[in-house]
């Protein structure tokens, strides 16, 4: 992860980090249901930190914070916009995935691209 905000400028001593689901048992993946439960606290703290740029790693979480049920595929390349959040949103893998596929650091690399793009402009 340290490498991926170093690669959009950005160090984790300056940057947000948050999870999508706030109430999660350690060693287990959070559910549909726990990702929408969570949603509006999510929504809510974005709104509240006012960032540059929102990353989302992981097909849920972009799901769920877009409301809509597009893959990780289709999500990925282009920045989106939410009600309430002037930052723009880009999706990506999660660290996670690139350690068990690396072949996606060459995905993970254009959309840290596109990021660091938008930041800059």
């Amino acid at each position: 992860l340290r490498d991926v905000l170093l690669a959009v400028d950005k160090k984790i001593a300056t940057s947000y980090l948050t999870t999508s689901v706030k109430c999660v048992q350690s060693q287990r993946i959070p559910s549909t249901e726990e990702h929408l439960c969570c949603r509006p606290y999510l929504v809510r703290q974005i709104e509240l930190v006012k960032p540059e740029l929102v990353l989302v790693l992981g097909e849920l979480a972009a799901q769920s914070l877009l409301s809509t049920s597009d893959k990780l595929d289709g999500l990925r390349g282009k920045p989106h916009t939410l009600k309430g959040v002037d930052a723009p949103i880009i999706v990506s893998y999660q660290p996670d995935e690139v350690l068990r596929s690396p072949l996606l650091k060459k995905l993970v690399w254009q959309d840290l691209q596109l990021a660091r793009r938008l930041i800059l402009a």
